[in-house]
């Protein structure tokens, strides 16, 4: 759905990695599921001028494959490397110019728009949009809400979705489910206490459901890329977003149609990489809560941000990536010269 693409490689997300007992002696020998290996030799056998890896959350599977590009000029823009070392993410990188911007930045979109002015002969900023938008019609459904219930390392609890999904069909709403394979199960827990529930969980092309988001009166998703998708043709999108990234990802600067329900803690910014038993940012965040901004939405009543922590809660950007004791504890006003932040944000 992006015109200009010629070459696209697929490649998995988590399988390409390092054998670990040899990486221990220091032999990086890499793995990867047949698709992945297939994917090696194409890169491994083009040359490029330019190349570009925009990812500044970056795992160890980019990494890979980053090393493997052959080109004439290479730009990255990681910052945060998730499951892999510091030291070992530089020398996989050493030989791409790296871009480390303002750790204060939250706004991966503003973010992104920084590392491409750094090497870029002119500026510009250009929100998320894609060209599919606008062949679609303006027909909505009346009170007919989506669901997007996707996303399982982001995701709201079940038990909530199943509570959330009952209220909205006692009030009168009609639902739509979407979401990937990993949504199915969810999904047929909502069906079995709703039968009269649209589901499009597990089979709905991205293509298709355009048409299908741009009727709904609101969207109600996570921190997950369909959330993202449904943002260019839904009228309203409300977003459940927990601590792992918070506000780097939604909303993004300059929307109308983004709104963010969250309950601030100060273990904020942990990149999913919880400290508590259950993931609690997202646990305290009920059903009723989201049944109500939800309705408030729609009355045209509702504020873009909804903190439901009970007093504003302090804490640090990125505060775990500080070294020592001081990334378990709370940090000093200023600490590490990383410039503190308050919530509820306005």
């Amino acid at each position: 759905m992006i015109p200009g693409l010629r070459h696209r490689i697929y490649v998995s997300r988590d399988s390409i990695r390092f054998q670990s007992h040899l990486l221990r002696i220091g032999v990086k020998w890499k793995t990867g599921d047949p698709i992945d290996i297939i994917a090696f030799d194409s890169i491994r056998y083009t040359t490029y001028d330019v190349a570009i890896c925009l990812r500044r959350f970056i795992r160890t599977s980019t990494l890979i494959l980053m090393s493997m590009v052959k080109a004439q000029h290479r730009y990255a823009a990681w910052q945060y490397p998730t499951n892999i070392s510091s030291t070992l993410a530089s020398h996989l990188s050493i030989k791409w110019n790296r871009f480390n911007g303002d750790i204060r930045t939250l706004s991966e979109l503003e973010y992104y728009k920084s590392f491409l002015d750094s090497f870029l002969p002119h500026r510009a900023w250009s929100n998320p949009s894609l060209s599919v938008s606008d062949h679609l019609s303006e027909e909505r459904e009346h009170a007919r809400i989506g669901l997007a219930i996707s996303g399982s390392s982001t995701n709201w609890p079940e038990s909530h979705w199943v509570e959330l999904a009952k209220s909205l069909y006692d009030r009168g709403y009609q639902l739509s489910l979407f979401g990937g394979q990993d949504a199915v199960p969810l999904a047929r827990l909502i069906l079995a206490a709703i039968p009269k529930v649209r589901c499009h969980v597990g089979y709905l092309p991205f293509s298709e459901a355009a048409q299908k988001l741009k009727a709904l009166t609101l969207l109600i998703g996570n921190d997950t890329g369909f959330t993202h998708y449904a943002s260019l043709f839904s009228s309203r999108c409300l977003i459940i977003l927990g601590g792992g990234t918070f506000g780097r990802f939604f909303p993004w600067p300059g929307s109308t149609n983004q709104y963010v329900i969250f309950n601030a803690l100060e273990c904020f910014d942990c990149t999913w990489n919880c400290p508590l038993e259950r993931r609690e940012c997202l646990h305290r965040i009920t059903a009723h809560s989201v049944l109500m901004y939800a309705l408030a939405i729609i009355r045209d009543e509702a504020p873009v941000w909804l903190n439901l922590a009970q007093e504003d809660v302090e804490y640090s950007v990125a505060w775990h990536f500080v070294p020592g004791e001081l990334a378990k504890q709370r940090l000093s006003a200023n600490g590490n010269g990383v410039e503190r932040r308050t919530t509820p944000l306005k």
